[in-house]
């Protein structure tokens, strides 16, 4: 009986203990309700009161389970509604028949094992390097917008509600779009759709490679290029396009690109004292690519292929440069614009007929220009009259100023700033300066600190004065300005010390030997004006005229056809110990030995083998000078010499006066008829023979007195 009545009683307490609650699960149990149960004895989460005396045959418990009470564990937990409380989160449990099937079961580490089919975009996660903080999923994914997060499969199952969905995404300026791995773009038959809507300044990357990119085919003359193109203005990266990894960008349709932005820009700079490099050996790289032939490459390998087709039709002033570099100089380092080695590491013989292979050819730099049509046809006569140069090197100093002159005459400089004399300004040693005069006339001066040493070459820096100096122009004067001293280097002038300069490492004396066969060539176009054309050369008026400088024994080769025989036969130029001289070879004289037919030494003396003056059929014209001694400087000295020929004779002048005919002997003639030439004249023992018309002698005896 007492039995049934304590199970009756129990069944009270649990119903009178429920209370609407929230419903929870466990493992977000209010921290009270926690606290409650870990106060629970374990073998004692239902333990009586002691009996008290009753005339009553009615048990009642005097404390609630586990001993709590209102006043004697946690405040705001009553122990009325405990077993209530209890029994509701006991229903709201996991059950254990449920992990697996309706609840996903956790891992050691608590980590839901099984995949989530509910919401879970408020959920929070973190990255797992240090010092990173909780994310909801929502914003994550916001990040990048994905063209499957906006409902397209890229699946072929729905092609035209794709191309919707992604003409409506585009229209927005995404700015960046991402695409999955394996993804198939809408197309139309086998070609795929470019997308519509607003075009501009979108970026679209592929996660891996994707099927049926648009592109923009590019078939002029037969260039046959198709570019990834995903609309006017919109660059993507894909992998396994017409590259590897293809960046591709499309302007058309009147679209162009950001302005002032190129369509890739990589910026770098360096501006720090740890620089490990030193000479020759840059510690800095900007960008650095090395591609390897391998020995078991076969064909033809390129490091970087640099391909630009112009197609425009914008004529001039609608430019198109492939390769544009540009160095800005404002400082003390040695610059190079740009450096090109080639380092052959182990050589192989040239091979010249013996097998009929060569090993190996070594160009450092080819440049091939394929063009069609006439020049210009005044460039067969001035060199500055062109429409198609291979090289063009200019020189010039657009980055110092520039000058101009008014209609009266006057000058005006525009120097630049950067070589403007500032007030107050600290300058380095050397660093030069544009100070134009009253005239308008630059020129060029260089700072040193008034203090400077040259054998330390300190101080490296100093200021100028608050207010501008008297400038002195005159070259190789000074200047006092603040703490420094400026140096009038004279008038303005942009030198330029050499175009081309060629050196190597030949030490002959040490027996490493390096030569270069030619300079220069040219061994197949016609040159239809000259091989060199310095007709227009402006040359500084100060200076002598010189076309090239040769050092004696150096020769100009007059009759060379490029074979070995055709070398060295006939030879122009300073021979030491004669002077300058015209030499054959033994096969150009016919004798075997070589001959100097002609020279004129350093003393003015002109010798000369032979001299032939016209023909017999008279082709020199009859009172022409044709011979005249010279003072060594070229000018006519104070005693002349000539000869002159006046038809038939050839008279010799000394200061102008004829000093008589100089007649030709001849043998003497057999008979009066014997062949002669009028002037001939002939002499024996007995008589002077004289040829009075041709073939035609007349003598006088010689006689004694």
């Amino acid at each position: 009986m007492k039995k049934m009545i304590f199970l009756a009683a129990s069944a009270a307490l649990c119903v009178s203990g429920v209370r609407a609650a929230d419903v929870v699960p466990n493992h977000i149990r209010h921290p009270l309700h926690v606290a409650a149960v870990k106060t629970l004895a374990p073998k004692s989460v239902v333990r009586m009161g002691a009996a008290t005396a009753s005339s009553s045959s009615t048990y009642a418990p005097t404390l609630a389970p586990g001993g709590l009470s209102n006043a004697n564990v946690i405040a705001g937990l009553s122990w009325s509604a405990l077993l209530g409380d209890t029994a509701t989160y006991a229903d709201n449990s996991v059950q254990q028949a449920d992990i697996g099937s309706t609840v996903a079961p956790l891992d050691a580490s608590g980590n839901v094992k099984n995949p989530v089919v509910s919401s879970v975009s408020n959920a929070t996660a973190s990255a797992t390097f240090s010092g990173s903080v909780a994310r909801d999923i929502k914003s994550v994914m916001s990040d990048t917008k994905e063209v499957k997060n906006y409902g397209a499969k890229l699946d072929d199952s729905q092609i035209y509600a794709d191309l919707n969905i992604i003409n409506s995404l585009w229209a927005t300026n995404p700015h960046l779009v991402k695409i999955s791995s394996g993804a198939i773009w809408p197309h139309s038959g086998n070609s795929a759709i470019v997308p519509s809507g607003n075009t501009g300044n979108i970026v679209v990357q592929a996660q891996g490679e994707i099927n049926l990119w648009p592109s923009y085919p590019v078939t002029d003359y037969g260039i046959g290029f198709p570019v990834p193109y995903f609309g006017d203005g919109v660059s993507s990266i894909l992998y396994g396009a017409n590259a590897s990894v293809a960046l591709s960008r499309v302007d058309a349709n009147d679209i162009g690109f950001n302005a002032n932005l190129p369509n890739v820009a990589y910026n770098y700079v360096a501006d720090t004292t740890k620089e490990p490099g030193n000479a020759g050996a840059p510690g800095m790289l900007n960008i650095n690519i090395h591609t390897v032939a391998g020995r078991n490459k076969k064909g033809m390998e390129s490091g970087v292929n640099d391909i630009f087709d112009s197609l425009s039709l914008g004529g001039f002033g609608d430019d198109d440069v492939q390769d544009w570099h540009h160095m800005g100089i404002y400082g003390t380092d040695w610059t190079w614009s740009n450096i090109q080695e080639v380092n052959q590491y182990v050589p192989f013989y040239f091979s010249t007929g013996v097998d009929g292979n060569y090993n190996q050819a070594t160009y450092i730099n080819e440049e091939d220009f394929a063009t069609g049509g006439p020049e210009n046809s005044k460039s067969s006569y001035d060199p500055t009259q062109f429409n198609r140069k291979m090289f063009w090197l200019a020189h010039g100093y657009g980055t110092m100023g520039y000058g101009t002159v008014d209609a009266s005459g006057n000058k005006t400089a525009h120097i630049a700033d950067a070589v403007t004399w500032k007030a107050s300004t600290s300058y380095h040693r050397y660093q030069e300066i544009i100070v134009a005069d009253q005239s308008g006339q630059p020129f060029t001066f260089y700072a040193l600190s008034k203090s400077y040493t040259p054998s330390t070459g300190s101080p490296d820096s100093d200021a100028s004065g608050a207010t501008a100096p008297t400038w002195n122009f005159t070259t190789g004067s000074t200047t006092a300005d603040g703490d420094l001293v400026w140096t009038c280097l004279g008038p303005f002038t942009a030198d330029l010390g050499e175009v081309f300069g060629i050196s190597g490492d030949n030490a002959p004396g040490t027996g490493w030997v390096a030569r270069i066969g030619t300079l220069m060539s040219e061994d197949t176009d016609y040159i239809y004006d000259a091989l060199f054309d310095f007709s227009k050369a402006a040359f500084d008026p100060n200076v002598t005229h010189v076309f090239t400088r040769m050092q004696k024994d150096m020769f100009l080769d007059l009759t060379a056809d490029g074979t070995q025989a055709g070398q060295n036969n006939r030879l122009f130029g300073y021979t030491s110990g004669v002077g300058l001289a015209y030499t054959l070879s033994g096969s150009a004289n016919g004798t075997g030995t070589e001959s100097i037919p002609f020279y004129v030494a350093d003393n003015g003396i002109t010798k000369m083998s032979a001299f032939s003056v016209g023909s017999d059929t008279g082709s020199i014209t009859n009172g022409r000078e044709i011979l005249r001694a010279l003072n060594m400087d070229g000018s006519v000295p104070s005693s002349e010499l000539s000869l002159r020929y006046s038809y038939p004779d050839l008279h010799m002048y000394v200061d102008n006066s004829d000093f008589g005919m100089i007649v030709r002997r001849v043998g003497v003639p057999a008979s009066s008829s014997a062949s002669c030439n009028e002037g001939d004249i002939a002499q024996d023992q007995n008589y002077l023979y004289m040829c009075v018309a041709s073939n035609s002698w007349k003598r006088s005896a010689l006689e004694s007195w």
